[in-house]
């Protein structure tokens, strides 16, 4: 007779697969508030859906698995084995500090120090254990810290290549559902299906690869749960249905998936996939009992702390409960489509060698290139726009992203069987187009406005290092005298139309050295006529105020007032000259 492995109640409609043990309703709503990574719960309706897994945990309850988890009570005389409790006892206190002990802190669990080989030993036991149908062994090695994936160096295998190698499909569901790798490669660079493929065990090759696709297709039979039919990840992409409703927000979204890097899109998927395993819980919860039972404490209302992922992760995580069934039907829609396009990019990249192929591509990624592309000094990007020849690109890979068997059609029929796919396809670029547009305008107008507050700094350090030197001149002593360059040139002599002997006589008459008597009188003169200082600073303020006049202008780009300004500037600067006495030679 079945019972429930932690308060002995009849009829359990749970199994903790991990653990191999059957479990009520009650008992199993504490196991999922523990979490996943503690204890996999699942409904044995949902179970029987993949009889290798069914014939597991039946197995291992029939052996005795519970007998691992509470060894030392077994070991206890009987008046002390009060400790577990029973079916009517209360759950949150009694049942729910029981099953802490139990799975969270394997406090009743034979210890793994206890073995004399310490964890290599229990992984090598793990790897001779994995070739024979003894799955209690098996889960008595996991309890005490067993690697799953522990590598022999000597055999060159994992325990789940020997486990494909003998056929133990049951030891190889056990393995995987224990965190063994089904990708990882034996000596001779095999594959556990591969190895089970070699050794024409096809019910295990055919499991592993069920498994490969696992996440996948469990997403999208959750999107179609209320179909009849179960629909594996590849007719739901051949099937574009949902991509009818599309916005602003959808493709925001859409785009933000594609820029996650593969880490952090495995990240994703994994806890949509705990969100999703949750919500389903849920559902089998609610048709077994009333909600009001299951709104009492039996709920459980977001995914658990995982102690080994951070805060961020985990707040994450529990937003995820905050999503309605259509905004998380969009979201698993969109990483089951964003999936395909990684796994084809990545094919593309591992055959580019063999055979060059474009390929699908996202639309981001064509519309990035394309910006990238037409960047120029020479003119604004935002003046460039995709051409014709581009949309009929994108449409056309992704017809070809989509399925070959469209692709096909198109062909032999001579119509579009996509035109609904086409214009939405249009639509994404279009809207993704517009979007860069308006972020390339934003950012070369913060540009501008740099480059002109950088050039108007400049020119103000300019002006005070040219007023700090004019300082320091007039400082230095007696200035020089300045003359206009215009009143020099209408002043010249008619020299240049006297005979060479008028030119000779009037050289040697300018180059007579003077008397000391006539430079003292001359020096004497110019100081005698100096201007007043109250003109020369008003001068030099007319000066200084045409300056700002003409750098006003250049500022504002006035272009016709330029030669004005020069011209006033000239004026003032011939008026600030002409007070100051010219010495005569």
């Amino acid at each position: 007779m079945r019972v429930c492995a932690d308060c002995g109640k009849t009829g359990p409609s749970w199994a903790s697969v991990n653990h191999g043990v059957l479990l009520c309703d009650e008992c199993c709503s504490i196991h999922r508030n523990v979490g996943r990574h503690v204890s996999w719960v699942r409904p044995l309706q949902q179970i029987s859906k993949i009889p290798s897994l069914l014939m597991m945990v039946e197995a291992l309850n029939k052996a005795g698995a519970n007998n691992i988890w509470e060894h030392t009570l077994l070991e206890l005389p009987t008046s002390t084995l009060s400790c577990k409790p029973s079916s009517n006892e209360p759950l949150h206190s009694t049942k729910e500090e029981f099953i802490r002990k139990k799975y969270e802190e394997l406090k009743f669990t034979l210890k793994s120090d206890q073995e004399p080989d310490g964890p290599e030993g229990l992984s090598a036991q793990l790897h001779a254990s994995a070739r024979t149908p003894d799955l209690l062994t098996s889960l008595r090695l996991f309890a005490q810290g067993a690697d799953p994936n522990f590598y022999h160096e000597e055999k060159g295998s994992t325990p789940l290549h020997v486990a494909a190698k003998s056929g133990q499909l049951l030891q190889a569901e056990l393995l995987i559902i224990h965190g063994a790798d089904i990708t990882k490669k034996d000596s001779s660079g095999k594959t556990p299906e591969e190895v089970a493929l070699e050794a024409k065990h096809m019910a295990v090759a055919e499991r592993l690869r069920e498994i490969k696709h696992q996440v996948r297709d469990r997403l999208t039979n959750y999107l179609h749960s209320k179909k009849q039919a179960p629909l594996n990840h590849f007719d739901f992409l051949k099937n574009d249905s949902h991509t009818n409703d599309i916005n602003d927000h959808n493709l925001d979204a859409k785009i933000k998936l594609e820029m996650l890097s593969n880490s952090q899109f495995e990240k994703l998927v994994a806890d949509v996939y705990d969100e999703v395993d949750r919500r389903e819980a849920e559902i089998a919860l609610l048709s077994s009992n009333s909600p009001k039972e299951v709104a009492f404490g039996n709920s459980a209302p977001f995914l658990p702390v995982h102690p080994e992922l951070s805060s961020t992760r985990n707040q994450g995580r529990q937003k995820l409960a905050c999503l309605t069934n259509k905004e998380l039907n969009s979201l698993i829609s969109d990483i089951l489509i964003d999936s395909k396009r990684r796994d084809t990019s990545h094919q593309i990249v591992f055959d580019e060698k063999k055979k060059p192929s474009p390929g699908p591509i996202s639309y981001s990624q064509l519309l990035l290139n394309k910006v990238k592309s037409e960047i120029s000094d020479e003119e604004p990007l935002y003046d460039s726009v995709a051409s014709d020849e581009d949309y009929a690109y994108t449409d056309k890979m992704s017809a070809e992203g989509v399925s070959v068997d469209s692709v096909s059609t198109v062909n032999a029929d001579g119509k579009s069987m996509d035109e609904g796919d086409l214009r939405r396809s249009l639509a994404s670029s279009l809207a993704t187009i517009s979007r860069l547009q308006s972020e390339i305008r934003l950012l070369q107008d913060t540009v501008a406005g740099l480059v002109k507050e950088n050039r108007e700094l400049k020119d103000e350090i300019l002006q005070v290092k040219s007023f700090a030197r004019g300082i320091e001149a007039s400082n230095e002593g007696e200035a020089e005298p300045v003359s206009d360059t215009r009143s020099q040139r209408i002043a010249r002599p008619t020299s240049m139309y006297e005979t060479r002997e008028g030119l000779r006589y009037w050289n040697s008459k300018s180059e007579e050295p003077r008397s000391g008597t006539q430079s003292l009188y001359q020096r004497q003169s110019y100081v005698q006529d100096q201007p007043r200082y109250e003109d020369v600073v008003r001068r030099t303020e007319q000066v200084a105020k045409r300056v700002k006049e003409l750098w006003t202008a250049v500022v504002e780009c006035d272009f016709r007032t330029f030669v004005p300004c020069a011209e006033r500037i000239r004026v003032a600067v011939a008026e600030l000259i002409a007070i100051f006495p010219q010495v005569r030679s």
